[in-house]
């Protein structure tokens, strides 16, 4: 049996909320007048340049491989890109034959910086699927527009483009072709 709630217990769970302090109001006026300093352009260019790469602290279980989650690479870059002024969205989009993530920066001005789609083909794929592939399009969007990486070397591209072997071929060089050789 549970006894009912008073209006105590309600009060208890609220947040306590305070009035900053003048040093706090002034570091947040100095703040916003840097930013504002800057164009969106400036702020950009200036969030990139700080963003650290990510470290592959997950694992996958099914390739063997490590790798960062999105929550890893945002915990990275917001606190950069805050820091000028900056904020990145993401708004999952989808039809009957495909999924993608359409990625933005915001700049405090106003300034959008649309930077693209990322999308794959959903034939086959349930919702679970479909968020599990939102996620991963988020990852490397967002990931991609910062600039930032795995420490691991990537070979994804190489997993993915496997090449044929290639064949040495030796070629002798005739008097003829040594004769225009001038050292």
């Amino acid at each position: 049996m549970t006894k009912p709630k008073t209006q105590k217990d309600e009060a208890a769970t609220l947040p306590i909320i305070t009035t900053p302090t003048q040093a706090e109001q002034d570091q947040a006026k100095a703040w916003l007048e840097f930013v504002r300093s800057l164009s969106p352009y400036e702020a950009l260019v200036k969030a990139i340049s700080e963003c650290e790469n990510v470290t592959a602290s997950r694992i996958n279980p099914h390739f063997k491989s490590r790798y960062f989650g999105l929550a890893d690479l945002l915990a990275e870059i917001k606190p950069v890109l805050g820091r000028y002024g900056l904020a990145a969205f993401q708004v999952p989009c989808s039809n009957a034959d495909r999924v993608w993530i359409s990625t933005s920066i915001i700049h405090i001005s106003g300034h959008i910086f649309n930077c693209g789609e990322l999308g794959v083909n959903a034939a086959g794929l349930n919702q679970q699927n479909i968020g599990s592939v939102f996620t991963y399009l988020k990852r490397y969007a967002l990931s991609t527009v910062v600039g930032v990486a795995s420490e691991l070397e990537d070979d994804d591209g190489h997993q993915a483009t496997k090449t044929l072997p290639t064949q040495t071929v030796t070629a002798k060089v005739t008097p003829y072709q040594l004769s225009l050789i001038h050292i």
